[in-house]
């Protein structure tokens, strides 16, 4: 389960992965080659350690979807500090939307979209994925619109909304949050992602359903909103450019694997790269 588990890197390396055991204080130990010349990372040239996505100085831990209470660090005796600006990769995406953007359902968070896209733009990663939420509520537009700690946003919205609000409803609250995020940043690129592919979505559904109309009608007023829009900053992206093969999700037709979220990650990149370079 990814609520158990922890991804450790050093820098851009994978490091190791730790199993944690719910309801106690887990014990983690973790042992650092990089000092052994022979075998570390001081065997290779600094280039290749130390990439502009993160130094190999910097260690990583990757939660998961879900957090773990950080109790103490005891380093014996060894020095520990904040990363450098220079150890830190010098672009930062921040990403809304639901349990697929928060990271549902690959083998380990790591594999994630946001987290892949991240890799592949050599970007750091806020990601602000609500599982079972992003209903674009208005708190959540007017945090979003006042961070400034990033490069470019993105917005995954719709598809928890589908059995809720009409489309009437989301064109509202979806028109509010993307307003708010766009005019208050209006020099910085904004990509707007229809919903992924799924089991209601028209081209996979055997059958004509409510849920899939509401979801055809959200996807166009997406569309709409990013046509009417006359700053430059914000982008529409199509979902079924991001996944376009749907043996890529897992058993429940919703969520991803790890070959989907594979797949959207390197085309999230690929797209965001041809806007912001």
């Amino acid at each position: 389960l990814n609520n158990l588990d922890l991804f450790i890197f050093k820098g851009a390396f994978f490091h190791s992965h730790v199993r944690l055991e719910p309801g106690k204080v887990n014990h983690i130990h973790l042992t650092d080659i990089t000092g052994d010349v022979k075998k570390g990372f001081n065997s290779l040239k600094p280039a290749i350690r130390n990439t502009d996505y993160f130094s190999s100085d910097v260690w990583r831990v990757l939660f998961g979807r879900y957090a773990a209470v950080f109790h103490e660090l005891d380093t014996y005796g060894y020095a520990v500090r904040p990363p450098l600006e220079t150890e830190k990769p010098q672009r930062r995406m921040l990403c809304y939307g639901s349990s697929i953007t928060n990271g549902a359902l690959p083998t380990g968070y790591h594999l994630s979209y946001v987290q892949q896209a991240a890799r592949h733009l050599k970007a750091d990663v806020f990601n602000q994925g609500l599982s079972g939420a992003c209903m674009c509520e208005s708190e959540m537009a007017a945090y979003l619109a006042g961070r400034e700690d990033w490069d470019w946003i993105t917005l995954e919205l719709g598809v928890n909304m589908r059995g809720t609000f009409t489309p009437e409803q989301f064109e509202q609250r979806a028109r509010h949050l993307i307003g708010e995020i766009a005019s208050a940043h209006p020099g910085k690129p904004v990509f707007l992602i229809t919903v992924y592919p799924n089991a209601e979505s028209p081209e996979n559904a055997a059958e004509p359903s409510d849920m899939q109309t509401r979801q055809s009608a959200y996807c166009e007023i997406l569309r709409t909103i990013a046509a009417e829009n006359r700053s430059g900053n914000l982008h529409l992206l199509e979902g079924a450019d991001l996944l376009t093969d749907y043996s890529g999700m897992t058993k429940d037709l919703i969520h991803p694997g790890d070959c989907g979220h594979i797949e959207m990650g390197f085309n999230l990149a690929r797209m965001i790269k041809a806007k912001v370079g």
